[in-house]
């Protein structure tokens, strides 16, 4: 008896990101788990489920640990919009080799600042394999990407995470997801796109450069599912 395919799962923060890829999906189906938003169907005959997890690490967390649950998925992905901390340029697409938290600090106990307890780690690594073939396939740069529940918008913010982490971007969700995906053991892979530089202003250019963003995320999740499952 063949062994159904399991799912790629897709965890977005937006809806302009959700309604990008549910418009490359066949067979939509939208069912809700208690107020989680699911789109179920297919890419390429592949099986998707994603979800619409809203912004911040406590909703991405939320959203991965009851799609991980609902559908053990052979790969967890989440793509979004980041900030570009002054080292990518707007636009440009980043394929993670990790993700941080920059915001998580128990320094005050002696650990290093980033230093999640539990697993006991600073850096939760994404699948390299899939993740340098996805970049060098689409073109895209790579490195870390620090997560936090503040929208970073100065100079002095930017500076300390690149400093800190040697991050190349910084959004509000990847390194929760990652960090399910890791508790789970269920290979992970995180792409970006660059939607504004993470520096002062960087508010009056989001929702300019958002919709093209999440347009290009669309289409690298299509590659991740057409060609790395």
């Amino acid at each position: 008896m063949t062994k159904p395919i399991k799912p790629v799962a897709l965890i977005v923060a937006m809806p302009l990101e959700f309604d990008a890829v549910c418009a490359m999906m066949q067979d939509v189906r939208i069912t809700k788990r208690w107020d989680l938003k699911i789109a179920e169907g297919t890419v390429d005959s592949r099986p998707v489920a994603m979800t619409l997890a809203g912004v911040g690490k406590a909703n991405a967390a939320y959203a991965a640990g009851i799609l991980i649950a609902a559908f053990c998925p052979e790969l967890v992905i989440n793509t979004g919009i980041a900030g570009g901390l002054g080292v990518t340029d707007k636009l440009d697409v980043v394929v993670a080799t990790g993700v941080v938290q920059h915001d998580m600090d128990t320094s005050a106990l002696g650990d290093p600042v980033g230093w999640i307890s539990g697993v006991d780690r600073i850096l939760i690594e994404t699948d390299p394999e899939r993740s340098a073939t996805l970049a060098e396939a689409i073109g895209a740069k790579r490195g870390i990407v620090a997560s936090g529940d503040v929208f970073v918008a100065s100079d002095l913010t930017a500076h300390t995470i690149v400093d800190r982490f040697g991050a190349v971007a910084c959004d509000m969700e990847c390194a929760a997801v990652g960090l399910a995906a890791y508790r789970a053991q269920i290979p992970f892979v995180a792409v970006k796109v660059i939607s504004d530089d993470g520096k002062d202003g960087s508010e009056l250019t989001f929702e300019q450069f958002a919709a093209i963003a999440a347009e290009r995320n669309a289409a690298a999740f299509r590659t991740i599912v057409k060609y790395l499952v």
